[in-house]
C-alpha cells in the first residue's frame, strides 16, 4: 500500500466539499448518495475537486464501515482531535452538514447540504455567482403532470416536495392555491418522479479498497 497524502499543500488550488457527519444518523445516510453523485460527476469534469470526510462516529468500526462507501475520498481519522476543532470553527451545530471551501481555503458556503438537496450535482462549485446564474436560466413558471395549475418559482425556507417527499429549501415551483411544491430537479423532469430507488442506485456504485488520505492542518481555513 502506499503511503496516504499528507501536507496541505495538496489541496491548494482546489475545490473542497468538507462532509462532516456520522454512520449513526439515520439523515446522514439519504445525503450520501447524493455526494457520491456530485462528486463522481463533476470529478470528471475537473480534477481540482475533492470531498474529505469529517467523522462524527461514536466509534472505530462505524467510521471504517461508512468511510468505505466513500469512493477515492479523503478524511481524517476517527478521534483526530482537530475535529471537535474544525466543527467549532465552522459552527456545525447538525450533521450531515457539508462546508465548500474554494482555492484558497476560503470558505465558500457553510450551506452546502442544502444546495445539494435543491441543485444536486449542478450545485458544484457551491459559489454565489454560479447559484445565481443557474437560477436566473430557470423558468418563471411551469407545468408538470402531477399539479393541474403552473407552480412558479418562489424562494422557500423549508418545505416537503410533493413530487419526492423530501425535505427542500431556498427554492421550490410552488402554487400558492394548493400549497403544492416541487424540487426544481423534480419539476424539470415531467412526469417522472425522483423516488428512493434513483438514490439506492447511486449508493451501489462500486468504490473498491482505498486508503485514509489526510489532511494534517486545517489551520488555513478563512
Amino acid at each position: 500500500m502506499e503511503e496516504p497524502r499528507s501536507g496541505f499543500s495538496d489541496l491548494l488550488g482546489k475545490n473542497i466539499l468538507l462532509y462532516i457527519s456520522a454512520y449513526q444518523k439515520p439523515p446522514c445516510h439519504s445525503l450520501l448518495p447524493k455526494v457520491l453523485k456530485a462528486y463522481h460527476e463533476n470529478k470528471a469534469k475537473d480534477e481540482a475537486f475533492e470531498v474529505i470526510y469529517i467523522p462524527i462516529e461514536g466509534n472505530q468500526a462505524a467510521f471504517e464501515q461508512y468511510f468505505s462507501r466513500m469512493a477515492q475520498w479523503l478524511a481524517l481519522h476517527f478521534g483526530d482531535s482537530r475535529i471537535l476543532s474544525l466543527v467549532i470553527k465552522l459552527e456545525i451545530h447538525h450533521i450531515p452538514e457539508l462546508v465548500a471551501l474554494g482555492p484558497r481555503a476560503q470558505i465558500i458556503t457553510k450551506q452546502g447540504r442544502s444546495l445539494i438537496e435543491v441543485y444536486r450535482t449542478d450545485a458544484y462549485p457551491f459559489t454565489d455567482d454560479h447559484i445565481e446564474d443557474m437560477v436566473n436560466s430557470w423558468p418563471e413558471k411551469l407545468r408538470h403532470a402531477l399539479h393541474c395549475y403552473e407552480p412558479r418559482l418562489t424562494r422557500q425556507v423549508r418545505f416537503t416536495g410533493d413530487g419526492c417527499q423530501e425535505m427542500g429549501s431556498v427554492w421550490s415551483y410552488f402554487c400558492k392555491k394548493c400549497h403544492f411544491d416541487l424540487h426544481p430537479p423534480c419539476a424539470f423532469r415531467e412526469g417522472k418522479l425522483r423516488n428512493q430507488s434513483e438514490d439506492s442506485e447511486e449508493d451501489k456504485i462500486a468504490t473498491g479498497e482505498h486508503e485514509f488520505q489526510l489532511i494534517p492542518n486545517f489551520s488555513e481555513i478563512k
